[in-house]
């Protein structure tokens, strides 16, 4: 070649006589460079022509293949990057022939029509160098349509094509296990990719099992049509009807589509930035800073926290007892066990909630063996010493129970809340009816609520399993705002103090909602909030992390905001073995993966914040306690 850091692959027949099953003539010539897509693997070398047609060549032996691949990898790393490799060029040369993945669903879904399609960029995230690299150059994305075979539901399919051939390289069934993520300044969409299923993936050692893709598109049109295209789908999967049979107001799909957007106006304007060094580390746990209940061989788990904000003790719900621990910056230490028995029976019970109540001396408990059945536990006596049923409560089933405000447990305040899936009340002990306010939903609106949490102010924040979210000044009114849920099931609520952000936990993700209006001094909670409804923060983790330290599939636990005297800081969750807490400060101004991770032997099963102490987290896992130091 007279070109510097030009090669050619050059194919010869080793006999000159032609015949009818020849794919080459005598002799032909190939550039090396990006347009070849060059591959490979498993004793073959494979190219593409300017044309696209697709060629294969298979070694004979293992030196030969190495060899020559060894040739291309370094004519290809020339041509892309007009030098000579050195030494610190290996693990690109080692993966710069590298085939993309290959992954199909066609097996369980039938493809329908194409809704979207747009040119653009494949990559892959590199464990070695912790950066995304070229898989193939040139690659046509398109979303279509599809049915199950199974039982006919709907079903969206992301499917991949090389550009130049329109071979369909890779395929896979939208659903929130892609965790896809859009970022409008590259222009591009990253989502993972499972290779095994989601149990194997999560408990597989082979860094394989979970891969980070990413799309980059070549304008900014298709980008945007890519991103609206997808969230619509994912919503219509998620509910399974389309956005017209939900007849959804525009307002209320603009909103939905807005989740999805990472170029929307930050919460909070802050002069000065939080410390870059906080965010997005991870660490190891300490095991000298837990402890356990001593019945760690009784066949059961940890599984609900209870964290007082009146002294330094911790509440751990193990089946039929409740382990009480001291928690502080040395750690934690067992101190008693209690049990949850029937006053009147004597028998014990599976609580399935527990609310710290009137100065965390009591604790309101429920029995899932029968909900209409309320029962209050005096914690200094370790026993049940009320219990509210029959004509007192009207035999209404409870789900949930919450504070009346936030912080009434710092109080010697009786009132409480409580809610089963059609059904809010407010409940309070010295009335004569117990059921002092209820809003009540009809059968037919399929209400389907599953958490409450109340402001500093008393107004309540309900969600469902719809994910939808009812904001209320009281109850026994219509909620003052509805906000439209994506469809995936909520599974803990919680609201800042001064009720301006309200914090929702799915298994997937975490939506933040500013209910703050614009030129009012009135926010969702205090008059409906219509088109004014400011676009939800939708936190993740990065797809890039989640690969990178094995985090498999993505199961959060019930986020909290920070507890005390203080605004509200920051937000702790936890998936797998995995810790995570976000600084809310940093989200506010739209730096939505401003978070550190801790991880530890065990899956979690509750962590919550130190009242008053956002560096202390307490941290329940199936047989032990631990407190975290952030």
């Amino acid at each position: 070649m007279t070109q510097p850091f030009q090669h050619e692959l050059v194919v010869s027949r080793a006999n000159e006589e032609s015949t009818e099953g020849d794919v080459f003539p005598a002799d032909v010539v190939f550039p090396i460079d990006k347009s070849a897509n060059l591959e490979a693997g498993d004793m073959r070398l494979g190219w593409s022509d300017r044309a696209g047609k697709r060629y294969n060549f298979d070694f004979e032996d293992q030196d030969s293949a190495r060899d020559l691949t060894e040739a291309v990898a370094s004519a290809l790393f020339q041509n892309i990057h007009s030098r000579i490799p050195d030494s610190g060029d290996e693990e690109e040369l080692r993966t710069i022939l590298e085939a993309p993945p290959e992954h199909t669903v066609s097996d369980l879904l039938e493809a329908k029509g194409e809704l979207a399609r747009a040119p653009g960029e494949l990559f892959k995230y590199d464990l070695e160098t912790e950066q995304f690299r070229t898989m193939v150059p040139d690659v046509l994305l398109t979303i279509n349509s599809a049915v199950v075979k199974e039982d006919n539901t709907r079903a969206y399919l992301l499917i991949v094509y090389r550009a130049d051939s329109g071979v369909r390289m890779l395929e896979t069934e939208i659903s929130n296990d892609m965790n896809t993520q859009f970022y409008s300044q590259t222009m591009s969409v990253v989502w993972v990719l499972n290779l095994e299923s989601d149990a194997d993936a999560a408990e597989s050692s082979d860094p394989s099992a979970q891969i980070c893709l990413s799309v980059k598109f070549c304008n900014a049109e298709d980008f945007v049509t890519l991103r609206n295209q997808y969230t619509v789908c994912l919503y219509e999967v998620n509910h399974q009807a389309s956005i017209e049979d939900l007849k959804l107001k525009n307002e209320d799909v603009t909103y939905i589509e807005d989740t999805y957007r990472d170029d929307v106006e930050p919460m909070e304007i802050d002069d000065e930035e939080p410390d870059e060094n906080e965010d997005r580390r991870i660490s190891e746990y300490d095991p000298n800073r837990r402890a356990s209940m001593s019945e760690e061989t009784d066949g059961m788990i940890n599984s609900q926290l209870a964290v007082s904000a009146n002294n330094d003790r911790t509440f751990v719900v193990r089946g039929n007892k409740m382990g009480v621990f001291a928690t502080n910056d040395d750690g934690a230490a067992f101190r008693t066990t209690l049990q949850f028995k029937d006053q009147e029976t004597g028998s014990l019970f599976n609580p399935s909630n527990v609310l710290l109540h009137e100065r965390d001396r009591s604790m309101i408990v429920l029995d899932p063996s029968d909900p209409t059945k309320l029962r209050r536990m005096d914690l200094e006596r370790g026993e049940i010493v009320d219990t509210w049923t029959g004509g007192l409560t009207g035999n209404t089933p409870v789900k949930a129970v919450q504070r009346a405000q936030k912080y009434s447990n710092l109080t010697d305040a009786q009132e409480f809340v409580g809610l089963n899936k059609n059904q809010l009340m407010r409940m309070d002990p010295r009335a004569r009816e117990f059921v002092v306010q209820s809003k009540r939903y009809a059968a037919s609106t399929r209400a389907k609520l599953e958490c409450v949490a109340t402001t500093g102010g008393g107004y309540l924040a309900v969600a469902s399993e719809n994910g939808d979210i009812r904001l209320f000044d009281q109850i026994g009114k219509n909620a003052k705002t509805h906000l439209p849920g994506l469809g995936d099931p909520i599974i803990g609520i919680d609201v800042s103090e001064d009720g301006n952000y309200v914090l929702a936990t799915t298994k997937k993700y975490l939506l933040i909602i500013d209910t703050r209006v614009k030129g009012s001094e009135k926010g969702g909670f205090q008059k409906s909030m219509g088109k004014s409804k400011p676009a939800p923060r939708k936190l993740t983790i990065k797809n890039e992390d989640i690969v990178k330290y094995r985090m498999g599939e993505i199961q959060f636990t019930t986020a909290h905001f920070n507890t005390g005297s203080s605004l509200e800081r920051s937000i702790v969750t936890s998936t797998g073995p995995f810790v995570v807490v976000w600084n809310f400060r940093a989200v506010k101004m739209g730096r939505l993966d401003s978070y550190r991770i801790r991880r530890y032997q065990d899956n979690i099963i509750a962590d919550d914040f130190a009242y008053d102490n956002d560096g202390r987290i307490v941290v329940t896992l199936p047989n032990d306690v631990s407190v975290a130091r952030r």
